[in-house]
């Protein structure tokens, strides 16, 4: 009868703005294996959209994912359910023990130092008792840097269930990156050779990018 799977994350919606990260990824694959997934994001303010990305993807904001956990966990009996956890707050704490008490197996997914996060404002639901229960409660946890596992080892009497599991892509991605490198160096071809070329795959959020810092800089020392 095939999987159910919940990702219980705090990203946006699939489909918003080319975003693509972790969480996205994951659940847009799970879906295309024939997996039928449930996947909450963080709304807008007043937002109610239930929508599905396609026939075994179901995107549920989290403003109102708590009204429905219930129905959700008692949903598929017999079926394998894995509830996926990749946001350690108070909801994520009590949707485990519902979850778990309905024969649901619930894995962790460390995806991110959250306790940096919290030190600049940026993830003020995060208390570090919360990712600990989610630790320990957790049948796998996975984690996507060697750091971080060594973090999570030490939140559980049972270390050798924290694995390493670094970030991926498809195949697709990476025709589409093909295409794009024989562009880019058609363009590069025709610039300067003697500027330097920065590149930079990452979060630029003010909590811990100067960009006021970076335009100083460029003005003082121009490239040209």
């Amino acid at each position: 009868c095939g999987t159910f799977l919940v990702i219980y994350t705090g990203t946006k919606r699939i489909g918003e703005g080319n975003r693509a990260n972790r969480s996205m990824m994951f659940a847009k694959e799970a879906a295309q294996l024939g997996i039928s997934t449930v996947y909450t994001y963080a709304s807008t303010e007043g937002e109610l959209d239930f929508r599905r990305t396609n026939d075994r993807l179901l995107q549920i904001p989290l403003s109102v994912f708590g009204q429905f956990s219930a129905t959700i966990a008692q949903r598929a009996p017999g079926r394998r359910r894995l509830l996926l956890g990749s946001m350690p707050d108070i909801n994520l704490v009590r949707f485990i023990g519902l979850f778990q008490q309905l024969d649901w197996t619930y894995v962790y997914e460390c995806r991110d130092e959250w306790e940096e996060f919290a030190s600049v404002g940026s993830a003020g639901w995060y208390d570090e008792a919360y990712e600990r229960f989610a630790v320990a409660q957790a049948t796998k946890v996975f984690c996507v840097s060697p750091a971080l596992r060594t973090k999570m080892q030490r939140y559980t009497s049972a270390p050798s269930k924290v694995l390493l599991s670094p970030n991926a892509t498809t195949d697709e991605f990476l025709k589409v990156r093909q295409d794009l490198r024989s562009l880019s160096r058609e363009k590069h071809a025709k610039a300067h050779a003697s500027l330097p070329r920065i590149g930079y795959f990452g979060h630029l959020t003010e909590q811990w990018f100067d960009g006021g810092a970076l335009l100083r800089a460029a003005s003082i020392m121009p490239m040209v």
